[in-house]
């Protein structure tokens, strides 16, 4: 029969493996180096040339569509001009050349904490060297074949913020393309329409793919190896896409590597993201048939949104329509354009419900307090008053146990050499009086849920970017720059195995609980402090409501 404590020191071993690996393994895993992988030749790679603003934007091929097609010649040249879009909240900027969004930065999230830092860029997500939203068409009159690319055009401006619309036109053979940008500045979206006009008497066939580009930050390369267990977490750009109501992530390694199958179901959205920000498409008018990914190395990624196929009629038009999120994930304006943006907040999946729950309860809580450092406590104390029932029970098994540890000892010295006969009299004798050496490991693992996803919450909410607490914490979402929080929870930690004592009788299994603490605390060394602070105050209540309890006369 296997001994009790065995049982025990394995359950309290599997235990730390885990908070060991967590760190390392809970979420997405760093992008391995792979080899560039073939890209379509309908696709245009971000390490395509970007051609000079003299040429123009109409083609003219009796073969598909090509990534760097050849202008007609005799078109008038016109002159490259960039619009600024300036709100409260974010400024853009769109350029005739490509007529294309070339730039969003953010006013109110800045790219570091420090004093004058510039604000966040969205587009491009990092370090694309395209713009998002640029457009492939192929459009096919009888026998002819028109290809048309973004990249090769440069649009004329009709309208430049009148009526909160800015407009561009350019004309590939008998097609008038026409594009709107409308911004909604309380949403961080813009809605974007491509209006295809047909000034021909015959009937045109149009095949239309639009194409988002985004590349990862080279500088942030994570650590490898045994220090990784020691580092921040870091989640790399991705592609997210949202298929029938379930949220899909790819890593740019994943796609680079070739064979992917996506998904089958329709599609609400898909983009980019980054840990805090998303930048993602949505389709409104003229849905997506299909999505395609690539890859030309670990570093960039393509989304191909391909569109089904089209007839405009003599004298007729088509129009596409679909709005562009560019900006932070935060759960209160994406719940407010579509209720399904919320999952792109990458909160768990089973753990998805509670870690919306408690984002929830904190925001409330901030509004109240003003402070998410005074949040956290509040919410900390919440929990523990709600599981309350269960730490009394866990820490009336821990009086117990110490009230019976001298007769537990005795066992120990009068079958010292003889382990066996001591593991049975020991399960004997807790078995007569009613003790269970693992009733106080069950409350610690209803706990577990509760605080991988606040994890996720503190490390992925947008809410807990640079949010001070008081003093030397400016950030709740990134590690203690002075390590004080970490070193107060493995000083509480090692309080409350002092208080909780078990009858361990191997002196190697002894000296691990003591040696516990040291390397709970070190691992906590770079957790978000937010996540220090939850589990401080959580641990000083255990202590203080383990210590009311042995002094009470009852148990």
């Amino acid at each position: 029969m296997v001994d009790n404590q065995k049982r025990m020191m394995m359950a309290i071993a599997a235990s730390f493996l885990f908070l060991m690996l967590w760190s390392k393994y809970f979420g997405p895993k760093p992008a391995a180096p792979t080899k560039a992988a073939p890209v379509s030749t309908q696709s245009v790679t971000t390490t395509t040339e970007l051609p000079s603003s003299e040429n123009t934007s109409v083609l003219d091929s009796d073969t598909s569509i090509e990534p760097t097609p050849t202008p007609e010649k005799n078109i008038p040249t016109i002159a490259q001009e960039t619009v600024m879009v300036d709100f409260d909240h974010f400024d853009a900027v769109i350029d005739n050349r490509m007529g294309a969004i070339t730039d969003i930065t953010l006013h109110a999230y800045k790219k570091e904490l420090k004093k004058n830092a510039s604000g966040m860029q969205i587009v491009p997500i990092e370090l694309a060297d395209l713009p998002p939203m640029l457009w492939d068409l192929e459009i096919v009159e009888g026998e002819k074949t028109y290809g048309f690319t973004d990249q090769q055009a440069t649009y004329e401006w009709i309208e430049r913020g009148e009526n909160g619309h800015y407009r561009l036109r350019t004309q590939v053979g008998p097609v008038e393309i026409e594009k709107t940008y409308a911004w909604d500045a309380d949403t961080y979206q813009v809605k974007q329409s491509l209006l295809l006009v047909n000034r021909s008497n015959n009937r045109l066939v149009i095949d239309a793919h639009t194409n988002m580009y985004a590349a990862k930050d080279p500088l942030r390369k994570p650590k490898t190896g045994f220090l990784s267990l020691f580092q921040a977490r870091q989640t790399p750009t991705r592609v997210v896409s949202l298929f029938d109501d379930k949220v899909e992530r790819f890593d740019f390694a994943k796609i680079a590597k070739g064979n992917l199958e996506l998904p089958q179901g329709a599609i609400g959205w898909a983009g980019f993201e980054s840990q805090y920000f998303l930048m993602s498409l949505m389709p409104t008018v003229g849905l997506w048939k299909d999505i395609q990914l690539y890859a030309p190395d670990e570093m960039h990624s393509q989304i191909q949104y391909n569109y089904a196929q089209r007839d405009i009629k003599p004298q007729s038009s088509v129009k596409y329509e679909m709005s562009l999120y560019a900006g932070p994930k935060d759960i209160a304006v994406l719940t407010s354009i579509d209720d399904s943006l919320k999952y792109s907040i990458d909160l768990g999946g089973w753990l998805g419900p509670i870690s919306r729950l408690i984002l929830r309860a904190l925001r409330m809580l901030y509004q109240w307090l003003g402070n998410y450092g005074l949040a956290i406590i509040i919410l900390t104390v919440f929990v523990r008053l709600l599981m309350f029932p269960l730490a009394q029970k866990q820490a009336k098994s821990m009086k117990k146990m110490q009230d019976h540890k001298p007769q537990m000892d005795a066992l120990k010295e009068q079958y010292a050499d003889n382990k066996e006969e001591y593991s049975r009299a020991l399960m004997q004798y807790m078995r007569s009086n009613r003790i269970n050496p693992a009733g106080g490991c069950f409350p610690l693992l209803i706990q577990f849920p509760i605080f991988i996803a606040l994890y996720r919450v503190l490390y992925n909410s947008i809410e807990l970017r640079h949010a001070p607490f008081f003093g030397w914490i400016h950030d709740l979402s990134a590690y203690d720059p002075y390590f004080v929080l970490p070193a107060l929870v493995g000083i509480t930690f090692f309080f409350q195995t002092k208080l909780n004592p078990t009858p361990i009788s191997d002196p190697t299994q002894a000296a691990m609980m003591k040696f516990m603490p040291v390397m709970f605390s070190v691992l906590m060394i770079f957790l978000p402090s937010g996540l220090n602070l939850y589990i401080f105050v959580s641990t000083l209540w255990g202590i203080v409501q383990q210590y009311w309890v042995q002094k009470s006369k009852t148990v």
